[in-house]
């Protein structure tokens, strides 16, 4: 695909369900140990839109580079790729074992009025 990532898990099909959109991640104690408290400050703390099923991928970075050049790599609308903060969720509780170990994180992109976090 580029040369910034490789795609995880071959072909094997994650999928998230149908989401309200209302769950955030500052309220996902239950699935995050630590949630950083300027998450509020930075107005993270916002409800999403309701999903439909959505198909996702695992890439594993294998350069260095910024989270812009990361994700602009994909060669399509960064909002695309933009999972809602109650997908986020979903997936670490039906994923586990597709999440990064050993001191390296997984990262998420979501979107927050018109900007973006990881």
């Amino acid at each position: 695909m580029n040369d910034r990532l490789r795609l995880l898990f071959g072909n094997e099909p994650l999928v998230l369900g149908l989401t309200d959109g209302q769950e955030t991640l500052a309220q996902a104690t239950e699935v995050f140990r630590y949630i950083d408290r300027n998450f509020e400050r930075w107005n993270c703390n916002t409800a999403g839109l309701p999903t439909n099923e959505t198909v996702v991928q695992v890439y594993e970075m294998v350069t260095d580079c910024t989270f812009q050049e990361m994700f602009d790599s994909f060669g399509i609308p960064i909002d695309s790729l933009a999972l809602t903060q109650a997908q986020i969720k979903q997936f670490t509780m039906l994923y586990p074992n597709r999440l990064k170990r050993g001191g390296n994180g997984t990262f998420f992109l979501f979107k927050v009025g018109g900007e973006f976090f990881v």
